[in-house]
């Protein structure tokens, strides 16, 4: 038994060695941690003392600049209403002066309108008492017995001598060109000037096509008027002679070889010998498209009206 409690003892004493070592090591822990936790506090406050007096110079900054901002927009609008102000005062003083000018204006107005109708009276009047005197003297020269070669020695010191030297080299050129066609008309126009009619007639143009595989003869003929026509001499006239070479099997092209010419009051020219032209197929080409489609359109047309009619 006395052994049992000596070892007892022993072991109660090493237990409470190993507590006393395991609270001095807990106190010095918890001394460490106290130690650590307030430096991080200090550290912590120091931070956010060095915010907090930057959040208050940053306010203090905005604060500033709001109230010179807010200063700024009260000149700013006084200088506003103050130009708002002024431009009503120029506008009523600029309405006021316009109410004042426009019964001047008005009068100014009629007056200018009546001297220019005054004025497009009387120039009408002049033009038309020239034309009229312009008319007697053509009707008296051309109704005299006299010639007329005889009778324009008379007038013709009435005109300028630049007027006269320009209708001599327009008459000059015109007979240059064409001097038979221009003097049969003078003299048609001058024994007939009632019986001279005016030409209705139409460009008339003959194309004649022979084929013969890939090569294609076109003889094409074009004038200004009909061959009974009075001023068929004074037209122009061209012809030509075309040979077309088909090349649409490779390269979708027509080589034209042209001979022709045209002849008129202008003089003559050569047709373009050769030229090439592109060949377009049925199927791809929009207007025969649309000529396909005729038929069809006519019929439905037709159709509607139909309907109509029964109902």
């Amino acid at each position: 038994m006395v052994v049992r409690e000596a070892d007892v003892t022993e072991k109660l004493g090493s237990v409470k060695e190993i507590n006393d070592d395991f609270l001095r090591e807990l106190h010095i822990t918890n001394m460490n941690m106290g130690v650590k936790t307030m430096t991080k506090l200090m550290e912590t406050s120091s931070i956010v003392e060095v915010q907090r007096s930057e959040s208050s110079r940053h306010y203090e900054s905005i604060h500033t600049s709001t109230g010179h901002l807010h200063s700024d927009l009260a000149v700013g609008f006084e200088g506003v209403d103050q130009s708002l102000r002024n431009i009503l005062s120029q506008s009523g003083r600029t309405t006021g002066m316009i109410n004042a000018g426009l019964p001047d204006l008005r009068d100014d107005v009629r007056v200018s309108r009546g001297m220019l109708q005054e004025l497009f009276r009387q120039q009408n009047q002049h033009i038309a008492e020239e034309r009229k005197a312009l008319r007697n003297k053509m009707l008296s020269i051309l109704t005299r017995p006299d010639s007329f070669n005889n009778q324009s020695s008379v007038f013709r010191w009435e005109i300028s001598p630049q007027r006269q030297e320009e209708l001599a080299s327009n008459t000059r050129a015109a007979l240059f060109r064409n001097p038979e066609n221009l003097q049969d008309g003078f003299d048609h126009s001058v024994r007939g000037l009632s019986t001279f009619k005016y030409c209705h007639c139409r460009t008339r143009t003959k194309v004649r096509d022979m084929r013969m595989g890939p090569l294609k003869l076109q003889t094409t003929q074009k004038s200004d008027h009909r061959p009974g026509c009075q001023h068929s001499q004074l037209g122009s006239t061209s012809w030509s002679y075309t040979v077309c070479a088909i090349l649409y099997s490779f390269l979708h092209k027509t080589m034209e070889l042209a001979i022709g010419a045209a002849t008129g009051p202008g003089g003559f020219f050569l047709a373009p010998p050769l030229r090439f032209r592109n060949i377009v197929r049925r199927s791809e080409s929009e207007i025969f498209r649309s000529f396909d489609l005729f038929p069809t359109i006519c019929t439905k047309m037709t159709s509607f009206c139909v309907f109509l009619q029964c109902t």
